[in-house]
């Protein structure tokens, strides 16, 4: 008793013996994972990723796991890509690098997707879709799955994004020309933006410090605006812009990223539209049809369960509490 008190002499130390391991076995499980490019394109039914500057470009998924995709979205939290896709209206999931594809829904909870979103926070996915005119949501692992619009409030969606801090769901719809938003549950559809500030949208990105930023196909155009419809401005427009076919934002790195299917190209700018560069062209992109960023620094978890996490707690806090227990206590 007196050699375990020599090494522990005081409640504190035992304290902070527990927080370290803790801290430890926490920075073990996440890891900070580096921005990469990932983008859908129907030409070979493929999926690729990039790092941000377009370098390092590696094929992940094909035919037949594969098979005429028409959106992708990427959760940090869980180090997980998502796509929809229009062969026998699917979604489906697979690690960040491709591994361990699965099915998640189907038809007829899928029936012809355009637009998929996750929300990290809530741990749900979000999926936009013409046949209905709907969107739904479902648990990350496909269950639990639950209509949230139709028509008449929504009329032909092209494009869905997720606001996880506001609470929000945003869509364009190609219908008269209109951008909306709704609490994530579906509540309180609000118009935010119509004709002339939005004509024939075709995607829809959110940057959490504040901006809703479109792309459109008629000029060429990506517009953005703050999230309640106000303040829109022009950003980049032709030549810059040619037929864009998808948008999103790097938050981290304050950078918007647009996919083309003109030239087949991938380009990004700074959040306010300066600074366009190239990153991508044929013939190593062919037909982009969906485009996702995952930002610089995400913390990734890739290995383990949020039930597992609470174990690796609990266990810390049982550890901790058995060597309390165990010294020697004052006077």
């Amino acid at each position: 008793m007196e050699r375990f008190g020599s090494l522990f002499a005081s409640k504190e130390k035992t304290v902070c013996a527990a927080v370290i391991l803790l801290l430890a076995s926490a920075a073990q499980i996440a890891s900070a994972a580096p921005g990469q490019i990932y983008w859908a394109q129907s030409f070979g039914d493929r999926i690729y990723r990039s790092d941000l500057v377009g370098d390092n470009r590696e094929l992940l998924l094909e035919f037949p796991e594969l098979n005429d995709p028409v959106a992708i979205a990427v959760d940090p939290t869980r180090g997980k890509i998502y796509w929809a896709q229009s062969f026998e209206n699917r979604i489906y999931r697979a690690d960040l690098n491709g591994d361990n594809a699965q099915l998640l829904l189907e038809f007829p909870e899928v029936n012809g997707p355009v637009g998929i979103a996750v929300d990290p926070i809530s741990g749900m996915i979000f999926w936009a879709q013409t046949f209905g005119d709907r969107i739904y949501r479902a648990d990350m692992n496909g269950d639990g799955a639950v209509l949230l619009l139709e028509f008449p409030e929504l009329n032909d969606p092209v494009g869905i994004a997720i606001d996880p801090l506001g609470g929000k769901i945003y869509w364009a719809q190609s219908f008269e020309d209109r951008i909306y938003r709704s609490d994530l549950n579906g509540d309180n559809a609000e118009l935010l933006l119509e004709f002339p500030e939005v004509v024939d949208p075709v995607g829809v990105a959110i940057d959490p410090s504040g901006k809703l930023y479109w792309a459109q196909t008629f000029g060429d155009r990506i517009y953005r605006a703050d999230l309640n419809g106000d303040n829109a401005e022009l950003l980049l427009e032709f030549p810059e812009l040619n037929d864009p076919a998808g948008i999103s934002v790097d938050p981290t790195g304050g950078r918007l990223y647009w996919a083309q299917t003109f030239g087949d190209r991938i380009y990004r700018a700074d959040l306010n539209g300066d600074n366009a560069e190239l990153l991508l062209e044929f013939p190593e992109l062919d037909d982009a049809v969906g485009l996702a960023i995952l930002p610089t620094g995400s913390s990734v978890i890739p290995t383990i369960s949020f039930y597992g996490l609470v174990v690796m707690v609990l266990g810390v806090l049982v550890v901790a509490t058995l060597l309390y227990r165990r010294m020697p206590q004052r006077g």
